[in-house]
């Protein structure tokens, strides 16, 4: 993650155009090749480099994952990646932007290849992913303006100042390229702070407020910098845009704050739970087609499932999955087309994701129910009348419940239909004689805390139906 000038390589001459990447790994050349596409693509120029650029698989020292090696001339020569790096795609893409910025204050440098790694991962469509950020505090930022770290072979600072530091500094950039265009920075192979500080005098009292953040020092840029809900969007970003930096999702439409997702995208929550579409199966049933992205930092292209509402032979609530096959790819005639997560994300997962669902065979769909907290389905069709009186009664359960017990720490899915009633993986299921018997007594409200109680059991780790009803009692006064 760390650039380092050295000597010209013996007979390399400057290449005209794309260098010829040479690995051991015919995958670390390719991925190379097409970054450097990618950045063509994002800059609107070539990047600087010799003709031929070498990747070497090594253990580096002091734990560096990569390092890009430029010549006095600023020309990309050779990428180093360490040997057992999980996160090879992510470097090589970071190491490859340093043949367009490889001069200037470390800060602007490594957070500049931050962000033009970010626009080639897009670009790469899944073959990389954004670059990594767990959404730290940033505890031990240094100054990013005074920053300068050890380079290998040299005592080297403390991991936490160095992981922060890199970290800050791709998080001052991207907040950065909210105002001012990501061509401005990337525009030359240098960048200075004297550069930046008139980029940002020029954009108003959003660019005053980073400016005075990055000249109160560590602690100043620490404040303006932190993402305390992990949504990808810097404190001082939230504070342009009106949003909660305490709020993954601060107005509740089940989108991450500073969304910009494609038309008919659907935010896909993290924790695993399904999502309506929309859109159902006709009578002939329907074949799938799920496309996914989103601003996971440090992970591939997040991989979301297509579920159908009902539980037909060979479904598995608990994975998600067909049996003997590791994606739905149609849904029986009749059924409600929901969304979910493959697996949910970790606690420190940065950003979230989108999917997009088409086939042939959809149609409009009534018999699902999304909100941010919750989903409710018909998985018998003919239930489907009960979902629009369930479903507010659910809300309304759920609301009164993080009053008494505190904030949930997932979302609520509730199917109704079929034989049993209990929990199927992290759906709590209503069996259809109990939901008619609501219907016919005027007791949905029953159901609604039963659905609510069991869930936040089974979060709890707890799933004793008898608990689930005793709490759902105690949730009637």
């Amino acid at each position: 993650m760390v650039f380092l000038a050295s000597g010209v390589l013996g007979g390399s001459s400057v290449a005209d155009a794309a260098p010829r990447f040479v690995a051991t790994s015919t995958d670390d050349a390719s991925l190379a090749a097409s970054a450097w596409e990618a950045g063509v693509a994002c800059t609107g120029r070539e990047g600087a480099a010799t003709d031929e650029v070498v990747i070497v698989r090594r253990t580096i020292p002091s734990g560096w994952l990569g390092v890009a090696h430029t010549d006095p001339q600023g020309r990309l020569h050779q990428i180093d990646v360490a040997t057992d790096g999980a996160r090879s795609a992510e470097v090589i893409v970071h190491e490859v932007s340093h043949a367009w910025i490889s001069d200037g204050p470390v800060a602007l440098v490594e957070g500049t290849a931050e962000l033009l790694a970010d626009c080639i991962a897009t670009r790469l469509h899944g073959a990389a992913p954004l670059q990594w950020d767990d959404g730290r505090d940033l505890s031990g930022l240094p100054d990013l303006v005074v920053w300068a770290p050890a380079v290998e072979q040299e005592p080297n600072e403390l991991g936490v100042i160095r992981t922060d530091a890199y970290l800050g500094a791709g998080r001052l950039l991207r907040t950065t390229a909210l105002i001012v265009p990501p061509a401005e920075l990337w525009a030359d192979a240098s960048l200075y702070w004297p550069e930046l500080r008139t980029a940002l005098a020029h954009q108003g009292e959003k660019g005053a407020m980073l400016l005075a953040a990055i000249d109160t020092g560590g602690a100043g840029q620490r404040e303006a910098l932190a993402d305390a809900d992990h949504d990808g969007l810097s404190a001082l970003a939230e504070q342009w845009i009106g949003t909660s930096d305490d709020r993954f999702d601060s107005d509740g439409d089940g989108w991450w704050d500073g969304a910009q997702p494609p038309p008919d995208a659907f935010a896909v929550p993290l924790d695993g739970t399904p999502i309506c579409t929309g859109r159902m199966a006709g009578a002939e049933g329907a074949g799938v087609i799920v496309a996914s992205g989103g601003t996971l930092r440090g992970e591939g292209l997040p991989s979301v499932v297509a579920r159908p509402s009902s539980r037909p032979r060979g479904w598995s609530g608990s994975t998600g999955e067909w049996a003997g096959a590791p994606r739905l790819s149609f849904v029986p005639a009749g059924d409600s087309l929901l969304v979910q997560l493959d697996a949910p994300a970790g606690p420190t997962t940065a950003g979230a994701v989108w999917a997009t669902v088409d086939g042939a065979g959809l149609t409009a769909d009534a018999g699902c129910r999304s909100t941010a907290t919750t989903t409710v389905w018909a998985a018998d069709p003919t239930l489907t009348p009960v979902v629009a009186d369930l479903a507010p009664l659910i809300a309304d359960v759920g609301r009164e419940a993080d009053r008494r017990l505190g904030a949930a720490t997932g979302r609520l899915a509730v199917a109704l239909g079929g034989t049993a009633t209990g929990i199927d993986g992290n759906v709590v299921w209503i069996a259809n004689e109990e939901v008619q018997a609501a219907v016919d007594r005027s007791a949905l409200g029953d159901l609604a805390r039963l659905a609510v109680a069991a869930r936040r059991l089974e979060l709890a780790g707890d799933r004793d139906w008898r608990s689930a009803q005793a709490l759902a009692m105690s949730l009637r006064h």
